[in-house]
């Protein structure tokens, strides 16, 4: 499909409005911010939509049917899992190969190698017939869960999700007691999550921002049921992780 004058147009606009706001932040001087909601509000959240507008943009570049056609090999020709052959790791290998510019950091004018970049060789070298290596499995300490990231990401959810019906203005005792249930642990010991999930690795579960609280609002306003299906299925995926880690 040819590129039309109007869109050539709306994108220049967009493109002048993502300069527009890569300049404020780099204007911004991050070692000045008060860590917290301070550091976030400034630094954090304002970088991460500048990225996430920045994928969007580039999408509609692409176009729509070059982008699906490309993108398919990953949400399309791919089963739920790896299987015995590793077949799809290859086609999963190529079409992260065609992303791979939007992960290169670049140091000096030349790219450095990056995680994803290791990733692909490793998809390659397991379709080949390598024993993986970039995905070999860490040694843990007695006592550690088998898979502990996942696992306080899990526990993350909880957290998120109370903070979700907060702004949904569910009163304290209801949120979480439906939290509580669904992840069939008392509350008291949920919210005691929080604190060794940062200090094992950083992530924090942050308040919502206006925007996602009003969204909050509207979904459980529209849909309770199904919030409350989506909590339900976190605690058993939640559950499922934890009995499996011996």
């Amino acid at each position: 499909m040819a590129v039309s004058d109007d869109e050539r147009e709306t994108l220049h606009v967009i493109l002048d409005a993502l300069l527009n706001a890569r300049e404020s932040l780099e204007r911004v001087n991050v070692d000045a911010l008060s860590k917290g909601q301070a550091f976030y509000k400034a630094w954090s959240e304002p970088r991460r939509d500048l990225t996430l507008n920045g994928s969007r943009f580039l999408r509609r570049v692409i176009g729509q049917q070059l982008h699906n056609a490309e993108l398919s090999q990953i949400f399309r020709d791919l089963p739920d899992s790896v299987g015995p052959d590793n077949e799809n790791l290859a086609s999963l290998a190529n079409a992260l190969r065609s992303f791979l510019p939007l992960f290169e950091p670049t140091a000096n004018n030349r790219h450095t190698e990056t995680f994803v970049g290791q990733m692909i060789d490793d998809f390659m070298g397991i379709y080949w017939g390598d024993a993986p290596r970039f995905f070999v499995e860490l040694p843990k300490r007695p006592g550690q869960h088998k898979r502990p990231f996942r696992f306080d990401r899990l526990r993350l959810k909880a957290l998120d999700w109370e903070k979700f019906l907060a702004a949904a203005g569910l009163p304290a005792f209801e949120r979480q007691s439906m939290v509580a249930t669904a992840y069939r642990t008392q509350w008291d010991a949920i919210r005691k999550w929080a604190k060794p999930i940062e200090e094992n690795w950083g992530i924090i579960s942050w308040p919502l921002t206006p925007d996602q609280a009003a969204d909050a609002r509207v979904r459980y306003r529209d849909d309770p049921a199904k919030i409350s299906a989506e909590i339900d299925r976190d605690g058993r995926e939640y559950w499922a992780e934890k009995s499996n880690q011996t």
